[in-house]
């Protein structure tokens, strides 16, 4: 990559700024699985859908302009890309983009993102998938306050298979390397008329730092419909 007084512009395996802006912000828990931490990404790959070339991918081409007065712009491209490297299937023709605005002054973070996927099933059809999402962030000393919403909608060789969307609310206070934290999501799939169409999650933690590493305790919540599970988990991250 190169950077300057243009901006930066990297090419390669790296993260999206749908993910990185509209995603993460509200992931306060540690493990970062799809069906803990991350369970209602919807950038997260699932069911052979191409979501995840909105999150971390190969051949990645992404441009961050500088920061003018508390505004950033990025723009990313996946041209030709190899999805048999991300999920097993079979297509060495893979077309996304990504373009997101960020605003950051006194505390306050505003994200937006856009970005549509287009990949060859194993079917031989188009898969097609258009993403939208906003974010919004509130720092004051100590306490965090974190929303999102996302939506994702998915076309199978020009039928829609999934119109899925995800509203969470995070919140985190840290003092003296301790922090509490917890969140709650709502997940729907307007195209799934199943009870998993319609999905909630709530949970809870605690972390404390001890030098390089963070000990922790967590609670996730899902509904009894959800194949995820309730999961309770004691762990230990070291960051070096």
């Amino acid at each position: 990559g190169a950077r300057g007084d243009w901006g930066q512009a990297t090419i390669g395996k790296q993260w999206m700024p749908h993910y990185l802006w509209i995603s993460a912000p509200t992931n306060v828990f540690h493990p970062g699985d799809g069906s803990y931490g991350e369970h209602f990404n919807l950038s997260n790959s699932a069911d052979g859908k191409a979501g995840h070339f909105l999150k971390r991918t190969e051949g990645a081409l992404v441009y961050h302009s500088p920061v003018m007065n508390g505004l950033q712009l990025v723009a990313g491209a996946v041209l030709l890309g190899d999805d048999n490297e991300n999920n097993n299937s079979v297509d060495d023709n893979v077309d996304a983009y990504n373009i997101a605005a960020r605003y950051a002054a006194n505390g306050l973070t505003v994200a937006l993102s856009f970005g549509e996927i287009e990949t060859d099933n194993t079917a031989g059809a188009k898969d097609e998938q258009e993403a939208k999402g906003f974010n919004v962030k509130y720092k004051a000393n100590a306490l965090e306050v974190m929303a999102k919403y996302e939506a994702l909608e998915t076309t199978s060789g020009g039928v829609e298979v999934a119109d899925e969307d995800v509203i969470e609310l995070a919140v985190r206070y840290t003092v003296n390397g301790t922090a509490v934290y917890g969140r709650v999501s709502d997940y729907e799939d307007d195209k799934d008329t199943s009870a998993s169409g319609e999905l909630k999650q709530w949970g809870l933690g605690v972390s404390k730092k001890l030098g390089k590493g963070i000990v922790y305790l967590e609670h996730v919540n899902n509904d009894s419909d959800d194949t995820a599970g309730d999961r309770t988990l004691a762990g230990y991250r070291l960051d070096f």
